[in-house]
Order: C-alpha cells, then structure tokens, then sequence
C-alpha cells in the first residue's frame, strides 16, 4: 500500500445495527475506504469473485451470523484457502474477526469458551479479533 493511499474495507455483519454502527464510525475516518458492507457469506465471496472489483487490505468479519448457524471463524478459513498470494503462502487478506458477545460458553450454537473461540479465529487465518 502506498504512503496516502486509503486502507480499503469489507464489512461483514448480517445484523442492520451492527454494519450500521460500523459505517458511521468508518464514515469518520479519512483513511478508511469501505468497498462493501456485506450481509452474508455469499455476498462475500461474489464480491471477491468479481474482477471488477476492487480487492480490500481488510474484511472486517463479524464471529456469528444467523443466530451462530455460521462462525466467522469458518468463513475466515475459507477466505484464506480461497484467495492466497501467488506463493500459496501468504494470506491475501487481512481479516480481523469481532464480536460484541462477552460470553460464548453460554451459547449453545457455538459451545465453546472465549479463549477457544479467539484461538479459533486466529488459527482459521485472522489477524486479530476485536471485541
């Protein structure tokens, strides 16, 4: 990335509130660029998929979506088999996994403690996690 140029980014979150929240606070920051908010998987990968779009330096993914039907931790491990560097080892994204949750092990879908799902986020290819 050149010195000036905007930090580009990809939300991903399927709650309005949520993607809401973060537009407004990104919206504030002239070196941030969002490309897309997307809703789900799918929107996603369509967006990467397309070469005529521009590709982020960063997706912001949100860790449940749909009631944690879907970890942001399986989509992040997607991603990163998905759209590796030309070495095939380098991750072309960084991903950076959130969460506003406090507590997973109350949470029947994922059923695993906080320090398991942060570990899980960073071996599936993230960055960070952010909560």
């Amino acid at each position: 990335m050149e010195q000036g140029e905007k930090i580009k980014i990809i939300v991903v979150d399927d709650e309005e509130f949520s993607k809401n929240a973060i537009k407004y606070t990104l919206s504030r920051e002239s070196k941030i660029k969002v490309l897309s908010y997307c809703s789900d998987e799918k929107e996603l990968f369509d967006y990467l998929k397309n070469p005529e779009n521009p590709m982020p330096d960063i997706i912001l993914l949100d860790m449940a979506f749909g009631g944690a039907a879907t970890l942001g931790n399986d989509i992040a491990k997607r991603i990163n088999e998905q759209f590796k560097e030309k070495d095939n080892q380098t991750f072309k994204f960084k991903i950076i996994v959130y969460s506003g949750k406090y507590n997973y092990s109350d949470s029947p879908e994922i059923k695993r403690t906080n320090v398991n799902v942060i570990a899980d986020a960073l071996k599936a290819g993230a960055m960070g996690f952010y909560r």
